[in-house]
Order: C-alpha cells, then sequence, then structure tokens
C-alpha cells in the first residue's frame, strides 16, 4: 500500500519502514493494509472452497480443497493477534499498541482492543463455520488441535525466531 500511495518503503517480516514522512491518512491506509491482505486472502479461500460443490463433510478432502482450507485460515491472524495481546497485557499490565489492529482503533479514536475484537469474532466465525461444515467430522477435533499449535508456533518462528535475520 505505501509504494501504491507513492513511498518508498521497505517491507520487513511484521513492519513497513517509511524513511519519509507520511501524512495520517496515508499511515492509516498504510496500516489498514496489513488486516485487509488477510482478509482479501482468507476470502479467496472462503469463495474457493464454498463454490466445491463436493466438499461438504465428505470422507476425505482432495488436496486442491485442503489448499482452499489453508487460505481461508490466513484469518487466524486477527485472533491470534488478540491472543497475543491479551498475554502481553497479563504479563506486563499494559495493552500493546504495536499492532495493527490496535493502531487502527485509536486512528478511529476507539478503545485500544475495539478493532482487534472485531476482526477477531468475524475472524473465529468464518472459521468455525469452516471447520463445521467443510472439514470431515473424523478430523475436525485433530484439526482444530493442529491448527491452534500450528498457528502459535508459526506465529512464534515468523515474528521471533525468522524475523530478526
Amino acid at each position: 500500500m505505501a509504494r501504491i500511495l507513492g513511498y518508498e518503503a521497505h517491507m520487513s517480516y511484521a513492519f513497513t519502514y517509511l524513511p519519509e514522512k507520511v501524512s495520517e491518512n496515508d499511515r492509516f491506509l498504510i496500516t489498514l493494509a496489513g488486516p485487509l491482505d488477510t482478509f482479501i486472502l482468507g476470502g479467496i479461500g472462503w469463495l474457493l472452497l464454498a463454490n466445491q460443490k463436493n466438499v461438504i463433510r465428505t470422507e476425505m478432502l482432495h488436496w486442491k480443497q485442503w489448499i482452499f482450507v489453508f487460505l481461508t485460515f490466513f484469518w487466524i491472524r486477527q485472533p491470534l493477534n488478540a491472543f497475543v495481546s491479551v498475554i502481553f497485557y497479563l504479563i506486563t499490565g499494559n495493552y500493546s499498541i504495536e499492532n495493527d489492529e490496535a493502531k487502527i482503533s485509536l486512528f478511529c479514536n476507539f478503545p485500544v482492543w475495539f478493532f482487534s475484537l472485531v476482526c477477531s469474532l468475524i475472524s473465529i466465525s468464518f472459521l468455525s463455520l469452516i471447520v463445521l461444515k467443510f472439514i470431515p467430522k473424523q478430523q475436525s477435533f485433530s484439526f482444530i488441535i493442529a491448527a491452534c499449535f500450528g498457528g502459535t508456533i508459526g506465529y512464534i518462528v515468523w515474528i521471533k525466531i525468522l524475523g530478526g535475520f
């Protein structure tokens, strides 16, 4: 988004670095692009999955359908960010304002947790529908456990371990 708006931006694993002054409205749009990107990717996965006529709770999903499920799980970003923020709050007593959702809430003069909560509820609703409607019944529980652990481990590996390189 920063480059679309004409800024010389440098992307990192978790941030967009802007070396020059950026207007408040452009900063808002650049920040909004992070959550919007994951919602769009998840939405594409959802649409592709929903258009599969024979996928509703079948015995087995085809590899292509699993790719669509994986795309929809980009939506797990929002609840994981909220979860990490709550853990940070419980440990430090302060709510982190470093994630995009918190910055968007503050820009709109909402409580710092507001946008994160709204995005998390939307994401959890869609992800629950995916698990209940598309994942084969015999795989639902193990899928949920794997998604929770995989999402958390992926977050830690990406942000805390590999991100610094």
